[in-house]
């Protein structure tokens, strides 16, 4: 019995290697082809595989296959050019879509699947607790003497808030700008102090995050060097502004 379980792991194992084998060499080395023998009825006899050049030798290799040989060679002087016509917008189209399913998965993983999922139930009270946070810390920090400006357009005073009444609906959004009575060091210094927030750039998230945008060179002149972009999470809204007020103390 022992003997059969050894058989059957080595089997496994090599099977595995021979697999990993093909998907690499089809993946980085081949070209996606497809190919059927000759005389053939109509579009019937169509195989999916691909080919490398090896000197002045061509290597064909089958999409379900598990040698690891080529399984078929043919020498490049031996080629002859019979007819040729351009693909069709479908055909390319589907070259394209099978080669993004070879190297990324046809489909997303169950656990993937089912993150989104739940994700999704609980999406909307996400974003009507961040466009609430938001809108609150844009109210207390056009308050702030160290703020020159706030610039999210769920305020009244913003520029583009009767343009935003308009095409917004259920809030204002999660993300506003603060530009500071400061310099671009006493901005690095304001992001460095906080606590809560975390010093990224993406926005959407859970997570309240925080960036001096001018920080990267290619930004452009117009934003100045003291703007600091605030993407709003779910935390308790007191908690995020006692924070920016503490770190607002290094540029009092």
């Amino acid at each position: 019995m022992e003997y059969v379980w050894f058989a059957l792991i080595l089997a496994v194992i090599v099977i595995t290697l021979l697999a990993t084998w093909r998907f690499i060499t089809l993946r980085s080395k081949g070209t996606p082809v497809l190919l059927r023998k000759m005389p053939a009825p109509g579009d019937h006899g169509w195989r999916h595989g691909a080919i490398r050049y090896v000197g002045e030798k061509i290597e064909y290799y089958k999409l379900r296959s598990l040698s690891p040989r080529a399984d078929l060679f043919v020498m490049r002087g031996d080629l002859k050019v019979l007819a040729r016509r351009e693909p069709t917008s479908n055909e390319v189209l589907y070259q394209a879509m099978l080669h993004h399913r070879i190297t990324n998965g046809a489909i997303a993983g169950p656990m993937e699947a089912w993150l989104g999922l739940r994700g999704l139930r609980t999406l909307a009270v996400r974003v009507e607790r961040s466009m609430a946070n938001a809108q609150v810390l844009a109210e207390r920090l056009g308050e702030h003497p160290a703020v020159v400006q706030v610039r999210y357009p769920g305020l009244p005073t913003d520029k583009g808030h009767e343009l935003a009444k308009k095409q917004m609906t259920g809030g204002f959004g999660a993300v506003l700008c603060v530009v500071l009575n400061t310099d671009a060091a006493g901005a690095q210094r304001v992001v460095e102090a906080l606590k809560l927030w975390t010093p990224a750039t993406s926005l959407g998230g859970v997570e309240s995050l925080v960036e001096r945008r001018r920080r990267h060179g290619n930004e452009p002149d117009s934003i100045p060097e003291s703007l600091l972009r605030l993407s709003v999470g779910i935390e308790n809204v007191d908690d995020l502004y006692d924070d920016l007020v503490n770190a607002l103390k290094e540029i009092a």
